[in-house]
């Protein structure tokens, strides 16, 4: 079973996400999937996410305010961030490489209210660096499959981090926008609209940007 996922597979079921409206929901897991910040908080673009759900800008701050009141986000007016709540429960840092994304992620919340608030959620055995012990008390590779699945781990996050940021386009036009922790994506049109679709970075997409099937473009 996976150890972390984009979005808890049981997000749906939240006490305080299971009676909220359709569109209310479609929002949450939007937010979720969508983040652009291995941290969880970012300044969030309404326009673009007003285009993505296709909702009206007063539905949707009316969302994040019930969010708030449920204890699913916390926002920030005066910087236009949010933090989405219960993060790191869902996330794993357990690596220098994904700790060193998570680092620069967080030098970048300007809130000082949300910083407090993600330190304080940061205190978990999840963000720290895990050893795995033998019956000795000595560290040990648990199985050879174990230990080539890390190696491929660490190689795609390796290769998700150089593609942090970044833009790229296909033969039809389609714009493909990478995180700033360069985990997912979301795609635009060709005006630059998005077009409410997202996904997670794959060996494959690596393997199509760096088989020259999509062109880097400037966002």
């Amino acid at each position: 079973m996976a150890e972390s996922r984009l979005v808890p597979c049981n997000l749906m079921s939240w006490p305080e996400v299971r009676d909220l409206l359709p569109d209310q929901k479609l929002i949450v897991y939007h937010l979720w999937a969508t983040s652009p910040s291995s941290a969880g908080c970012w300044l969030l673009d309404l326009a673009a996410a007003q285009a993505a759900l296709s909702i009206t800008r007063d539905a949707l701050r009316d969302a994040l305010r019930e969010f708030e009141r449920r204890g699913l986000l916390l926002l920030d007016e005066s910087t236009g961030e949010i933090y989405v709540q219960k993060w790191f429960r869902w996330h794993v840092f357990d690596s220098a490489p994904r700790r060193r994304v998570l680092d620069g992620d967080l030098s970048r919340v300007e809130s000082e209210k949300l910083l407090i608030k993600i330190k304080n959620d940061m205190k978990t055995m999840r963000c720290k660096p895990r050893e795995v012990k033998g019956s000795k008390g000595t560290p040990i590779e648990v199985a050879a499959g174990v230990k080539r699945a890390g190696k491929a781990a660490r190689e795609l996050d390796a290769e998700r981090q150089k593609l942090a940021g970044r833009a790229f386009s296909n033969a039809a036009g389609e714009v493909y926008k990478i995180s700033a922790c360069g985990v997912s994506f979301t795609i635009f049109d060709r005006d630059q609209r998005a077009v409410g679709r997202s996904g997670q970075i794959t060996e494959s997409f690596v393997e199509a940007v760096n088989s020259g099937r999509f062109s880097e473009i400037r966002f």
